[in-house]
């Protein structure tokens, strides 16, 4: 039998040996990648947030920062009927939050108490990373309603907004609220829609992989 043959073992061998020389490089860009993922580095900006932006673009995904939430179905009746309004008094940007809610905010790493942690492989691949713990006075105008709205049947949608416009006049309320936002290495939202860059990279280093073991 001719070694030279496609499927003889030495051939085979030789492949296998060269493929592990040449497998080690992207093996080696996917642990560079993790590490920095989990280390927190951010590949969209090529850089680490700082403790400040990370902050900041906490408080920007709040729902209290005009622009975000408007308001909320806050009770229904047993029939499904909305019962109770709450519509949110809202902060006009970040530094308004910042300055109405000094020393509110700050990063955390571990110690998420009742919430979950980020996993490995979350970390891994830059998807969640870190949480920032936010205590602010949340401003509210909370409305029971006289006669439940049905939003579900013909003119409902225009009867809430009705309604909500005649809460927006009323006196207004004040909570100290309490609230963890997690996030990963570029600011988004864990389990968010967002693609981070980083993830991209990692797949596709592994689909080249993958592509090569096909050939």
């Amino acid at each position: 039998m001719s070694i030279f043959k496609e499927k003889h073992p030495l051939v085979i061998l030789v492949r296998k040996l060269a493929f592990l020389r040449i497998l080690k490089w992207p093996m080696l860009l996917l642990m560079v990648f993790g590490s920095l993922n989990y280390s927190g580095f951010c590949f969209k900006e090529m850089r680490y947030l700082s403790d400040e932006e990370k902050i900041r673009g906490a408080i920007a995904a709040n729902h209290t920062i005009k622009g975000n939430q408007k308001w909320r179905r806050s009770s229904y009746d047993k029939l499904g009927r909305v019962s109770e309004y709450e519509v949110v008094i809202p902060y006009a940007d970040v530094d308004e939050f910042l300055r109405e809610n000094p020393n509110c905010c700050r990063v955390i790493y571990k110690g998420f108490a009742d919430d979950r942690p980020p996993g490995f492989f979350e970390k891994i691949f830059g998807t969640c990373n870190y949480g920032v713990r936010m205590t602010y006075t949340y401003r509210y105008i909370k409305k029971t309603l006289k006669e439940p709205i049905d939003e579900n049947v013909k003119g409902g949608a225009e009867k809430r907004e009705r309604t909500l416009n005649e809460i927006k006049g009323e006196k207004h309320e004040r909570l100290i609220r309490d609230h963890l936002y997690t996030a990963g290495n570029c600011g988004q939202f864990c389990g968010g829609d967002e693609n981070d860059f980083s993830i991209i990279t990692i797949y596709g280093i592994v689909h080249e992989i993958f592509r090569f073991l096909n050939l």
